[in-house]
């Protein structure tokens, strides 16, 4: 296997500040999931958002590509079943279907993002709902990035495994749209909305 064939983790631990992030999940969850629903995350990394899930009461399945953070993110349980999975992959026929998809600022490292969103759909109950984040770009800010000469590290093309694609409010919606979805709500999310870190999209698949 290549030594860059997989985004790599290390620990259970948090690996960026994502508090505001995960506030907003929280929020979303509690407020349009049934009690002990089902969950099934998206690349959920080494664990730490489903753990926080299944806290919360819900039945969690958790799948990540990558085996190292599969490693990590600890043993099955009850509530938690955690396994290596890509998101290429026809997973609705493997799990079945969830009253709940989230997938945290993963959509942003894929080199085919359709195809996210089409398994999102597939995962989920007629009127189940999907959180999706990734990392807000709007004109104002793009033009900050670039004016103040830091867009080389903010798209960081030596970053192996990093961001390939940068979403707009405009480009998450038409995406998601054109999987058949229905929008809830978008949110920006860290610092002011003009210059804003990150979107949470809640969409529904329609009844």
């Amino acid at each position: 296997m290549s030594e860059f064939s997989e985004y790599r983790y290390h620990s259970a631990q948090p690996v960026h500040d994502d508090l505001y992030l995960w506030q907003a999940v929280e929020r979303e969850l509690l407020s349009r999931v049934p009690k002990k629903g089902s969950i099934i995350e998206l690349g959920c990394g080494n664990g730490l958002n489903a753990r926080k899930m299944s806290a919360l009461g819900f039945s969690v399945t958790a799948t990540d590509a990558s085996v190292s953070a599969i490693e990590c993110a600890g043993s099955n349980s009850d509530s938690i079943r955690f396994e290596t999975a890509s998101v290429y992959d026809p997973l609705h026929e493997r799990y079945g279907v969830f009253d709940c998809v989230v997938t945290l600022d993963v959509i942003e490292h894929l080199y085919a993002p359709r195809a996210l969103a089409r398994l999102a759909f597939n995962l989920l109950k007629p009127g189940g709902v999907a959180m999706i984040s990734t990392p807000y770009h709007g004109w104002l800010k793009n033009t900050l990035i670039a004016a103040t000469n830091r867009f080389d590290a903010h798209a960081d093309p030596l970053w192996d495994n990093g961001h390939i694609k940068l979403f707009s409010r405009a480009t998450i919606r038409a995406l998601l749209g054109e999987a058949g979805f229905e929008e809830l709500s978008l949110q920006r999310l860290g610092r002011i909305p003009v210059l804003a870190k990150s979107m949470l999209v809640v969409v529904q698949r329609p009844c």
